[in-house]
């Protein structure tokens, strides 16, 4: 498995809303804004609208228009797992067009590949976000 920049900005994006939207003083929920983010983490603006927008879509988080907009988490820190966000940002193997010979190799390899992607998950999922936030 590859770790990509849009699943790390996906982690980031979820660490960083998780420990600022809960760490207000009037206990309040404070709404974290994408310029905020992209200053903080010093994270594109760009990349930073597409990876909220998918995680928003997910349901991992909760999106908020106008002036006061902003984002808060759409479930809590423990019951958002590493995998989960790795999974949201995780592209299907794609295989090149390659002759007789190589289509038996990719045949051979496709379900090792699938069991070992799934095993990665399995220990991936037992990861929350609050368990990550605890060791930062």
């Amino acid at each position: 498995m590859r770790i990509t920049v849009a699943m790390e900005y996906g982690i980031a994006t979820i660490l960083y809303v998780g420990q600022e939207s809960t760490s207000s003083r009037s206990g309040k929920t404070r709404y974290v804004t994408i310029e905020e983010i992209s200053r903080a983490c010093g994270i594109s603006r760009n990349h930073l609208n597409k990876v909220v927008y998918l995680l928003g879509q997910s349901g991992l988080l909760h999106t908020f228009r106008g002036r006061n907009g902003g984002m808060t988490l759409g479930k809590p820190l423990s019951a958002i797992s590493l995998g989960e966000v790795i999974q949201l940002f995780q592209t299907e193997w794609h295989w090149s067009e390659v002759g007789s010979f190589q289509r038996r190799i990719q045949s051979l390899l496709q379900v090792p590949l699938q069991e070992a992607q799934h095993s990665s998950y399995l220990v991936l999922n037992q990861i929350s976000f609050a368990d990550l936030l605890k060791q930062m």
